[in-house]
């Protein structure tokens, strides 16, 4: 695995939206990644150390992109959170967290910040039951 400082990946057709977001969180101290396709996104989630993965809706509806993401990190266990582009909070099932495309980069920091932490929690604990 390369080393590189990047924590979070943005995944967004919309490159305008996702390095104006990317910027935003970078300055709050969370180093950030951004992807334009998810084929792009899962090489980097296989060479990099991404904890989380933020998904623009306009890529959402693609086939099984989820479990494509988390499969790609294997065995690390990911966070991945949807960008709505309305105000809706319903989280589809497989998705972690959703957020509306309107968040505050504060919020979407502390909130990836506490959901990495939960995904570490999952590995320790899964690793502890195979030990055991």
């Amino acid at each position: 695995m390369l080393s590189f400082p990047a924590r979070l990946l943005l995944l967004s057709r919309d490159e305008s939206w996702s390095h104006a977001l990317a910027d935003d969180l970078d300055r709050l101290g969370l180093r950030t990644l951004c992807a334009a396709q998810s084929e792009a996104a899962c090489v980097a989630l296989g060479d990099l150390a991404i904890e989380a993965v933020l998904v623009d809706e306009g890529l959402a509806d693609e086939n099984d992109l989820v479990e494509r993401l988390r499969a790609a990190a294997a065995p690390r266990r990911i966070a991945v959170i949807m960008m709505r582009r309305d105000d809706r909070h319903l989280v589809p099932d497989g998705w972690d967290m959703v957020f509306t495309r309107d968040a505050h980069p504060q919020q979407i920091l502390l909130s990836v910040e506490h959901l990495v932490r939960g995904c570490v929690c999952e590995e320790e604990y899964a690793t502890r039951c195979a030990s055991f």
